[in-house]
């Protein structure tokens, strides 16, 4: 079964040792199809990156939202 759920990004933190991580979680307020589907089987979620390379870093930017879709890469199981 495939899932899509849209998340915001809440912070994106750069760490004094260097590291960056972003921290996700479901767009609050947003009842759209997909975020509908994922939540009757998943009612929370929190998604934490990290430590992320810079070249990715610079993608996530707090209060943004991002489509995340959970597609299985082995169906059978």
């Amino acid at each position: 079964m495939k899932a899509r759920a849209r998340f915001r990004c809440q912070a994106v933190t750069h760490h004094a040792n260097g590291d960056i991580t972003a921290s996700l979680t479901p767009s609050a307020g947003y009842t759209g199809a997909e975020n509908a589907e994922f939540f009757k089987y998943a009612p929370s979620a929190r998604i934490d990156l990290g430590p992320l390379h810079s070249s990715i870093a610079g993608h996530f930017r707090a209060g943004a939202e991002y489509f995340v879709d959970f597609d299985p890469l082995n169906p059978e199981i």
